[in-house]
């Protein structure tokens, strides 16, 4: 739902709510419920008209369905199995710094030293998780939920889709990315609290403005140009 707004001074309808109900003549109505990527208590209990939408509902389908084999498979994919190592791409200097912010997990050097890129951005989210709760997020409270119904549970996008997403980035934007996250690491628990009191909150708009703010902190700006005549 984020997604779909292109500007909230272009569109002030749908700045406020997370649930979403989807009509046609002819068809029992259904429901989109936005979820965020986080974990913590604070989301443990789920609105009244969301825990009513669920118990009308049939089946349930989330965004990836993580099984014992794509948890393994996804763990294949983050790592580097030719022998590269991270510290190869980044240099001893920003290696040292993600084994630092990595310390909540008790990853091993030698299992970090392992990992591509991305798959380093993915645990350095976890990291900072690590610290506030162990308890589950939405998505899996909802398949919980769901499988304790035994309800028919579907999934938007298979585990090859899920590695696609980020082992298709060419290795040298992998290392960029990695590295503009570690320079402004201590930005992202802030930017956390915020958006997660957004989402507690329903308001579109807020979360829109918190990533939309933070993209305009922290993306270099381009160097002005002036033309030449020859």
């Amino acid at each position: 739902a984020i997604a779909a707004l292109p500007s909230v001074a272009e569109e002030s309808r749908f700045t406020q709510g997370l649930l979403w109900r989807v009509t046609k003549p002819g068809i029992t109505p259904g429901y989109v419920f936005g979820t965020v990527h986080v974990a913590g208590g604070r989301l443990a209990d789920l609105p009244a008209l969301v825990n009513r939408a669920f118990e009308r509902s049939n089946s349930l389908t989330l965004e990836f369905i993580a099984d014992q084999y794509g948890r393994e498979r996804f763990l294949e994919a983050a790592m580097f199995l030719d022998g590269q190592t991270l510290e190869e791409k980044l240099g001893r200097g920003d290696f040292e710094r993600v084994l630092e912010h990595l310390k909540p997990l008790g990853l091993k050097p030698e299992f970090v030293n392992r990992l591509k890129p991305w798959g380093v951005l993915l645990n350095l989210r976890s990291a900072g998780a690590a610290r506030e709760s162990l308890a589950p997020s939405v998505d899996a409270l909802l398949y919980e939920r769901a499988r304790a119904r035994r309800l028919p549970l579907h999934q938007m996008e298979d585990i090859e889709e899920q590695v696609f997403v980020f082992d298709d980035f060419p290795i040298d934007s992998q290392v960029a990315l990695l590295r503009h996250s570690l320079a402004h690491y201590g930005e992202l628990p802030a930017m956390s609290e915020a958006t997660l009191k957004a989402y507690l909150a329903r308001n579109l708009a807020a979360l829109w403005r918190i990533q939309e703010g933070f993209v305009v902190r922290v993306t270099p700006r381009s160097p002005s140009t002036t033309p030449v005549s020859s």
